[in-house]
């Protein structure tokens, strides 16, 4: 989705790079957004070289990564339920949004919660002293960079994603596949209303995320589907996608 994304000047260079493509066998888009935008952004020009496969998701390494000990877990007492979120600190994936969200969830729920974000980037003191001007610090981790990020994610009782525009977020899947029940996503991509287990939001909103994240925290995980699910994203079956084009 680089034709999608205001990345600057280093995103002006990245769009310039396609006038380059065109001696490939095939170009693989994760979602039928993106391979829309592919062909409307250079033209139709590669549509004969251009096939939208999913992206895999290696389970079986996930749950291995889970049996690890999770260090950077926050040591609660109140009871409070987690909400995972995981990706670089950075504006692209909107962690602002992800505080934000947290603000409204604890004022409209019962429960306490608390919101775990792993990963790291340069937006790490921002996040820190915009939780503290609302009051939030008690209720916000931040793990650093963490090698195992299901160390952690399969003790959150819902997950969250705020980017605004993504290619695919992996980090969905992972998140499923780590036992999280549900992921409250902004529609952030194209293909997620396919996912078992993910809310998307209406709009963009951390009102919007919030009422989600309720919904998400009383609902019961569909195990068979999202099993299945990622059954069918294995590696295995990816390439063997690729070789039937």
């Amino acid at each position: 989705m680089i034709f999608e994304r205001d990345l600057g000047f280093r995103g002006i260079i990245a769009r310039k790079l396609y006038t380059f493509y065109g001696a490939q066998d095939l170009i693989i888009c994760q979602t039928e957004r993106m391979l829309n935008s592919l062909n409307k952004n250079t033209k139709n020009r590669l549509a004969s070289l251009v096939a939208h496969i999913p992206n895999p998701i290696d389970k079986t390494a996930i749950s291995k990564a889970m049996n690890c000990k999770a260090e950077a877990l926050p040591s609660l007492s109140n009871g409070a339920r987690l909400i995972g979120w995981c990706g670089r600190l950075d504006p692209v994936k909107s962690p602002l949004k992800a505080i934000d969200t947290l603000d409204k969830l604890a004022n409209k729920s019962g429960n306490q919660v608390h919101l775990v974000m792993i990963g790291e980037g340069q937006m790490r003191q921002d996040i820190l002293s915009y939780a503290k001007k609302l009051g939030l610090s008690s209720q916000l981790t931040l793990t650093g960079r963490v090698a195992e990020p299901a160390t952690i994610l399969r003790h959150c009782n819902a997950g969250l994603m705020t980017s605004n525009v993504e290619g695919f977020p992996n980090v969905i899947l992972e998140m499923l596949a780590a036992g999280i029940p549900r992921v409250v996503t902004t529609n952030c991509a194209g293909d997620l209303g396919n996912i078992p287990g993910v809310i998307i939001s209406k709009d963009m909103t951390a009102d919007s995320l919030s009422s989600n994240l309720i919904e998400a925290l009383e609902q019961i995980r569909p195990h068979d589907k999202i099993d299945r699910f990622l059954q069918e994203r294995n590696p295995g079956s990816f390439f063997q996608k690729i070789l039937a084009v």
